[in-house]
């Protein structure tokens, strides 16, 4: 049994064997977009550079 399915059975959640191959895909899909957090897990925290046109501060 793989690890979708006893993570369901314990959450007392019927297993659909159909579903299991849709639901793996989205887990992988979860696991690709946090893949980025675990290298840089401050990212949020840093200040973006911003590039700003000479034009628009001289006439500010």
């Amino acid at each position: 049994m793989q690890e979708i399915e006893i993570s369901l059975q314990k959450h007392n959640i019927r297993v659909i064997e159909k579903d299991v191959p849709y639901l793996r895909e989205i887990v992988s899909i979860i696991d690709q977009a946090q893949a980025p957090l675990e290298k840089f897990p401050t990212i949020n925290e840093e200040v973006p550079i911003v590039v700003v046109d000479p034009e628009v501060i001289k006439f500010d």
